[in-house]
């Protein structure tokens, strides 16, 4: 929700112009620090997420080191774009304060940079979390092959954009459509992941005391 209200920053122009670099930061401090704090909790609930399967596979008497593996990969992916999304607030605090643009314009690029970053290592944590579904057939066959579909999706996706990001043309476009489509199957296949395991856990039954003794 908050992506909806904050600036379109970093501009990806990659030192082009850098007066208008300097000025798509102006006045935008505030805005773009709140949403870097919000994101830097809100972006938790990733690792969270590939956590709670884990669990789920545990209590299913399941153990994979695959799943192990992409909490450290998840974990990975948060880290890098947490620092990526501190790199924007940084430009436009020193935009507000009349720094000299080649700093802006550093900082500008770094963002851009960095934030394709974390496209792959988003990538191997869902792939190894299909994958040890598959495995597993715990759960729907559907899911898994989805999860392993978005996850090479991000991971090729995660390497074209950064290596295209200061092409023009085609091959800058056709980079990034594994990502964008990557991301989209992502999340279709993260909520359908956690609709499942909800409709799945374990029923609690209420306690009951101890019957009353008869008279």
């Amino acid at each position: 929700m908050a992506i909806a209200f904050i600036a379109e920053l970093p501009t990806d122009r990659l030192g082009e112009d850098a007066a208008a670099i300097a000025g798509a930061y102006s006045g935008e401090a505030r805005s773009t620090a709140l949403a870097a704090g919000w994101f830097s909790a809100v972006l938790l609930g990733r690792v969270l997420f590939v956590v709670a399967v884990r669990k789920a596979f545990r209590d299913s008497g399941r153990e994979s080191a695959l799943l192990d593996f992409a909490i450290g990969a998840m974990a990975v992916s948060v880290a890098i774009e947490i620092v990526s999304l501190s790199l924007a607030p940084t430009a436009a605090w020193l935009a507000e304060n009349d720094a000299e643009p080649a700093s802006i314009v550093a900082l500008d690029a770094a963002a851009s940079i960095s934030f394709l970053l974390v496209f792959a290592p988003i990538g191997v944590s869902v792939l190894a979390t299909a994958m040890a579904m598959v495995d597993s057939r715990l759960l729907p066959r559907w899911l898994g092959w989805l999860g392993m579909a978005a996850g090479a999706l991000l991971i090729v996706g995660g390497i074209l954009a950064a290596a295209a990001l200061g092409d023009e043309g085609g091959f800058k476009d056709w980079g990034e459509q594994p990502s964008a489509v990557g991301a989209l199957a992502f999340w279709i296949w993260m909520l359908a992941t956690g609709v499942i395991l909800w409709r799945r856990r374990p029923r609690r039954t209420p306690a009951t005391g101890p019957e009353p003794v008869a008279d």
